[in-house]
């Protein structure tokens, strides 16, 4: 995955000089000063360091480098740009906003329902305790 991509950095960078304001070393420079190639920068050194430090059989604080996955986790979700997932998630929900409505409306009877019964059931095997001492 780490080879992936930092594939795919070099291959971005590369690519940016086909922008003319990324044209030449000055210009992918100017491109990789950019804050979401410094994540990834951060989150493919990271990644590298875990992989060897634990690779190698010593022990490796590993709750030091859990605030990375944040990094990771953000990168993740900046693949998608220009948010056309979300937006096609968003206007799921919002056509299908009464259904789930309709579905909470449901299951909050039916969780209250349940409770009254467990609440009832309780209550009688208790009377039958103290019934039978």
């Amino acid at each position: 995955m780490v080879n992936w991509f930092t594939l795919e950095f070099f291959v971005r960078t590369w690519s940016a000089g086909c922008r003319s304001r990324y044209q030449g070393w000055i210009g992918r420079l100017r491109f990789i000063r950019s804050p979401f190639c410094i994540i990834d920068i951060i989150v493919i050194c990271a990644s590298a360091i875990v992989l060897v430090v634990g690779s190698s059989g010593q022990v490796f604080a590993a709750s030091a480098l859990r605030g990375l996955r944040f990094f990771q986790i953000l990168r993740m979700v900046r693949m998608d740009r220009r948010g056309g997932t979300w937006k096609l998630l968003g206007s799921v929900v919002y056509a299908h906003r009464q259904v789930s409505c309709c579905c909470c409306c449901c299951c909050c009877c039916e969780l209250i329902q349940s409770t009254s019964r467990s609440f009832t059931l309780q209550r009688l095997q208790i009377r039958i305790i103290t019934h039978l001492q």
